[in-house]
């Protein structure tokens, strides 16, 4: 069995632990693991053997490493201590983790291992039936795939000494992580970090205790957990299970211990939602515990999109300190900037300072795109260097895609550069695709998409339609359930509409007086206005991803391969 470990500062940081600590380091309840860092180490090297027995022998090179210059293999599992354990294991063979969505179609993971050149899925326990399935569809289609499942040793192995081989080098800036996000049409794209990404110096433990509770193919879910883990804080594992997430998270934090929790604007929404509708009205001395918890929070992080004035104040006020609010990017893995005790963070939309290490300029001066540099900034996107020369200026300056200015030493979001892309949830779905697709409906004669603020779903696709007079079809598609049957064959599923609203024949839709075309931003002012708390009005129809379900099958590409749960 090979014990030696790649001469990488990640590797040192877990051997460190291992030595000079006896505490618990990951805590997963729903999986009985209460893992210290020899715990932990003694399943990554048991799961490395496992992965590096089980490959062909083409793909073996020297000392326990793949041959390959830029191996990678898929991770299939929730966000548990399961994936931690095949996350160090993968990188330890000198390959990059892909980590992917548990509900992965057979035709989304077969372009995955395709683009990635892998032929391995790593499976988690409650994983190992669609991960056979993918095998199965693979070998239908005259390809071999290697399915490992992640096992757990119940005690460390006595024989197992891990140690650091100090000619055992791999190059930093060999793929470490390729994290898939959401693209405009098709499959997503593949944003690969390098192995810098995950060195860090020597930590002893921090007395934080991070609460882990995202899927693993979201960057906020696969990379916090371990660089929070080599920074010397504990892991805490929360798998809802049939407990909504909101209620989970409140009785985590119930219990006092957790420090640092990151949410999106729609999670930091429902948290103070279920403690208006259910907790306050709990006996006093209940009621305290969750406030005592949350309380107890050194970290309280935003990030995502914008969050309402009344949730951010009502955060402020429950804390005792405003949220963090943060500004990052799947192509940064980190945050860039966040704001401080020094922000202005009565500012709608403040995103606070860069972060160390981390160089910001604007395109016009005070104003403009957000370029960055950063040591935390990805390599490029998979097999796809057009897309990647075009996202750097001549400097190497990542162009975000977003706008900002100036107020002080603080930094304030104007909102995307492009104003051709709504947001829902995580995905950026294309405001002029699903347009055309409605165009292109017999019934409608006029219509608009237009991105619409919401701060349950980060963003909503608002559809505004005028129905042709004497159209036969018209009056049975006057609601949003039969336009989105309508458009389902044509488009993914999180690029259908989610808002409604049918223009009257008084009603224009507004447009600019130079060039004619139409005014988005007026049009949400007029049509699609919310309130403080982000009601609308009655005319406008709104689709309950909770409560309505969708007709006909699921498609590949649905959700881009990734989850229709963004939180």
């Amino acid at each position: 069995m090979h014990t030696s470990l790649p001469n990488e500062s990640l590797f040192t940081q877990l051997l460190h632990l291992s030595k000079h600590t006896q505490h618990v380091v990951i805590h997963d309840p729903t999986s009985d693991v209460h893992a210290n860092a020899v715990q932990l180490m003694a399943d990554v090297m048991a799961m490395r053997q496992s992965i590096y027995a089980s490959l062909p022998r083409s793909d073996c090179g020297d000392k326990g490493l793949m041959a390959s210059d830029a191996p990678s293999i898929l991770v299939l599992a929730p966000g548990n201590y399961e994936y931690l354990v095949a996350a160090f294991a993968i990188m330890s063979l000198g390959a990059a983790l892909v980590p992917v969505s548990m509900g992965i179609m057979q035709e989304e993971a077969h372009d995955l291992l395709q683009r990635c050149k892998s032929t391995c899925i790593v499976a988690g326990s409650q994983c190992l039936n669609r991960a056979n399935e993918v095998k199965t569809h693979m070998a239908s289609q005259g390809q071999e795939v290697t399915v490992v499942p992640i096992t757990i040793k119940q005690t460390p192995q006595s024989d197992v000494v891990p140690a650091i081989d100090e000619e055992l080098t791999i190059p930093e800036g060999r793929p470490g992580i390729i994290l898939f996000t959401s693209g405009t049409t098709g499959p997503p794209k593949g944003v690969i970090h390098p192995r810098r990404l995950f060195n860090s110096p020597i930590k002893d433990p921090s007395g934080e205790v991070f609460l882990s509770y995202r899927p693993i193919h979201w960057v906020a879910g696969s990379m916090p957990p371990i660089k929070q883990l080599l920074n010397g804080s504990r892991i805490e594992i929360l798998q809802p299970g049939t407990m909504d997430v909101t209620e989970a998270l409140w009785e985590r934090l119930r219990k006092g211990d957790i420090t640092i929790l990151s949410c999106t604007p729609p999670v930091w929404t429902r948290l103070a939602e279920y403690f208006q509708n259910h907790l306050r009205q709990l006996p006093a001395d209940r009621l305290d515990q969750y406030v005592r918890g949350i309380q107890r929070l050194h970290v309280a992080r935003v990030s995502g999109s914008a969050t309402a004035p009344s949730v951010l104040q009502f955060w402020r006020k429950m804390l005792g300190r405003p949220l963090k609010n943060t500004y990052a990017t799947t192509e940064h893995a980190a945050p860039i900037m966040e704001t401080d005790d020094t922000s202005d963070i009565s500012l709608e939309r403040c995103i606070g300072k860069p972060r160390p290490g981390v160089t910001v300029k604007l395109s016009d001066g005070d104003h403009g795109e957000i370029l960055v540099k950063s040591p935390f900034l990805f390599s490029g996107y998979l097999d796809d260097e057009e897309s990647t020369r075009a996202v750097f200026d001549a400097e190497e300056f990542h162009k975000t895609g977003d706008f900002a200015h100036r107020a002080g030493n603080d930094y304030i979001l104007d909102g995307r550069a492009s104003t051709d892309f709504a947001r829902y949830f995580g995905y950026k779905v294309p405001i002029q695709e699903v347009e055309t697709h409605l165009t292109d409906l017999p019934y409608i004669s006029e219509c608009c998409i237009l991105p619409v603020p919401d701060p349950q779903t980060a963003g909503r696709v608002a559809a505004l339609v005028r129905f042709h007079k004497d159209n036969p079809e018209a009056p049975a598609k006057k609601n949003l359930r039969s336009i989105r049957e309508d458009l389902s064959d044509k488009l993914a599923a999180y690029k259908l509409p989610t808002l409604l609203r049918i223009l009257q024949t008084s009603e224009e839709v507004p447009k600019t007086a130079a060039s004619g075309k139409v005014s988005r931003k007026q049009a949400v002012k007029q049509f699609f206005p919310v309130s403080e708390g982000f009601g609308l009005l009655a005319e406008v129809e709104v689709w309950d991803e909770k409560a309505q379900n969708e007709t006909g099958p699921r498609k590949a590409w649905d959700w881009a391969g990734l989850s229709n749960s963004a939180s």
